[in-house]
């Protein structure tokens, strides 16, 4: 009788759905296929444990999404399997996609802003900027694997024709590189300098029976050294 209301329920759904779509229950194990266009390949697939898959009828997870797109125009890219968009232009308009695990209330969210977010009290502009945030105790960033032990994090920015252009690097030996990809030292700059800009700030080296020196510069371009206590 349960398969006889589960027939029926399918077939009424199908009349309300565009032509040449159909939805068709597996004889075998209780999925939905979705197909179109007497197309014998499934375009979205309901397994029975509840897994979505588009594009693949083997899901191996709640949502699982396969394609083969190259396609990229100036108004178009196949290559997003993926589109959030809040249509909103209020001051607080955003969209949000929220991780949760376990029985705790933190999150992790990745955003982005609308250009008319605002708010008074901000001392920093979200307004059209993407956000990486958690509320947990801390954000892992993360690159490699027990297989891949070479992991490597690039910092990109476009560069005046608007190309991707790596600025710094953190190299797997944990070295960091800004202006050079293979960094030498625990931080290694070139191609530009350092610039401390508030005075009596300096750089502070350890001595090698353990005490610290801090080096500033005088008005008249004299390194002083002083001691103080090691942070």
């Amino acid at each position: 009788m349960n398969n006889c209301f589960h027939t029926i329920a399918l077939i009424l759904l199908s009349t309300v759905l565009i032509a040449q779509t159909t939805i068709t229950p597996d004889g075998y194990n209780g999925a939905i296929r979705f197909k179109n266009g007497g197309s014998s390949v499934d375009k979205v697939y309901l397994a029975e444990n509840g897994f979505l898959g588009i594009g693949t009828s083997s899901p191996r997870s709640f949502l699982d999404i396969i394609g083969n797109h190259e396609t990229v125009s100036s108004s178009y890219d196949a290559r997003f399997f993926l589109k959030l968009k809040n249509t909103s232009n209020l001051y607080n308009s955003g969209v949000i996609m929220q991780l949760e695990s376990g029985s705790g209330s933190s999150i992790t969210a990745l955003s982005h802003h609308a250009p008319s977010y605002y708010f008074p009290n901000l001392t920093e502009n979200f307004a059209d900027f993407g956000q990486l945030v958690s509320y947990g105790p801390g954000l892992i960033l993360r690159a490699g694997s027990l297989s891949n032990t070479q992991g490597i994090i690039k910092f990109i920015t476009a560069d005046n024709e608007g190309l991707p252009r790596e600025r710094m690097r953190l190299a797997a030996n944990g070295n960091f590189g800004v202006g050079v990809k293979i960094p030498s030292a625990k931080i290694h700059v070139e191609n530009g300098d350092v610039y401390i800009g508030t005075p009596y700030n300096g750089l502070i080296l350890k001595s090698p029976s353990g005490y610290c020196f801090k080096i500033t510069v005088n008005d008249n371009g004299s390194l002083n050294t002083n001691y103080i206590p090691c942070p």
